[in-house]
């Protein structure tokens, strides 16, 4: 039995691919525009090797400014919606070890210097972003009638726990860095 998606559905999904378009364009965009201030961002976050931050801040925002041309053309929206996914867990995985580490230090978001420090809110912000590249992931918009079978909204499902799975994995594999690292620079 399948479920129609009503053309509603399919408007949403064609606004949040052209938002994660424009997300990724301006952000890429903004650090390429200040590729020096990003630079001392990722320094200021003390997770990559000093050696590597110049590659990572060139990296980065290219790969960004691809994601918003694969999202607002419209192409491979699943594999980009893959791909969000990825860096957003990253770029969460190092706010949250250094909201561990009680550093308060501006997130970069877009590559501005004078960006709000990193919070919890921004944590469930990517959090809320990653579920809509999992919503894109599995029903790209193409402009057509999306069905759902009831096997795919089991999948969605499981699709879902898996997520939380992994970020409560990530979450304790976090805490238990952080308190490792916090032991060894106390000896």
């Amino acid at each position: 039995m399948d479920v129609f998606l009503p053309s509603a559905w399919t408007s949403m999904l064609l606004a949040a691919q052209l938002g994660f378009g424009l997300l990724w364009l301006t952000s890429g965009v903004s650090k390429l525009r200040d590729l020096r201030a990003f630079e001392a961002g990722l320094h200021q976050y003390d997770l990559i090797p000093s050696a590597w931050v110049p590659l990572s801040a060139w990296l980065i925002p290219i790969v960004e400014c691809g994601l918003a041309v694969v999202f607002l053309v419209g192409r491979a929206v699943p594999m980009a919606a893959f791909i969000s996914a990825g860096l957003l867990l990253i770029f969460s995985s190092a706010v949250i070890i250094n909201l561990r580490r009680g550093r308060r230090i501006p997130c970069h978001c877009h590559g501005l210097a004078r960006s709000p420090s990193i919070s919890w809110a921004l944590v469930v912000r990517n959090a809320g972003l990653l579920l809509t590249c999992l919503v894109l992931f599995s029903y790209p918009p193409y402009g057509i009638a999306v069905t759902i079978s009831v096997l795919g909204w089991l999948a969605i499902g499981m699709i879902s726990v898996s997520w939380w799975l992994l970020l409560h994995l990530l979450y304790s594999t976090i805490d238990v860095v952080v308190s490792v690292h916090h032991i060894t620079i106390k000896s």
